[in-house]
């Protein structure tokens, strides 16, 4: 885990292999206190600036797959977590999945 530019702890790599550890990208805040930000949406980019994943909210589920559930290539994605709109908390990163 990381910290990024915003102060918040985020992981900088998982591993959806159905392994059991590490398979989702998971968020500490929105696991912790996910009462804070129900109406938080994580966005996935990747290089190419395409969206390649959404979810509203984000419930710590993401496992490298596009909407469609295919999986992604292992590769760096960068991500949007807007937390809480009204507020402005908007946390911006990025996150390499490993295959």
């Amino acid at each position: 885990e990381g910290i990024n530019e915003d102060g918040f702890v985020v992981p900088e790599a998982f591993t959806p292999n159905d392994d059991g550890v590490n398979d989702s990208f998971i968020i500490p805040i929105l696991r912790d206190e996910p009462e804070k930000y129900p109406e938080n949406e994580l966005i996935v980019i990747n290089r190419w600036g395409d969206r390649v994943y959404y979810a509203k909210p984000y419930q710590n589920d993401w496992k490298g797959t596009n909407q469609k559930g295919k999986p992604l290539p292992a590769a760096t994605y960068y991500y949007i977590l807007r937390l809480d709109l009204t507020e402005g908390d908007i946390v911006r990163g990025e996150v390499t999945l490993i295959r």
